[in-house]
């Protein structure tokens, strides 16, 4: 299963902008929630699994959310 990391980052898009994005670093976790640094303010959200993969919403949940996914890391790594 894909899961966060601690100290790696992560990007997603914007549905309605794919010229913007938003990037992370995953600052802690439990097996519940992640805390990530985004736009300058650590914050803490809850972890869903979907096709054997962890994501979040950083931006909260509305219909065109961002959705922060663990395979989604920063720079290709």
């Amino acid at each position: 299963m894909a899961t966060f990391e601690v100290g790696r980052m992560y990007n997603t898009r914007w549905a309605g902008d794919s010229q913007l994005t938003i990037t992370c670093l995953i600052a802690g976790r439990t097996a519940k929630t992640v805390k990530a640094l985004v736009d300058g303010k650590i914050k803490s959200y809850k972890l869903h699994i979907r096709n054997n993969e962890e994501f979040f919403f950083p931006e909260g949940r509305f219909s065109k959310a961002p959705v922060m996914s663990a395979s989604k890391i920063a720079g290709g790594m």
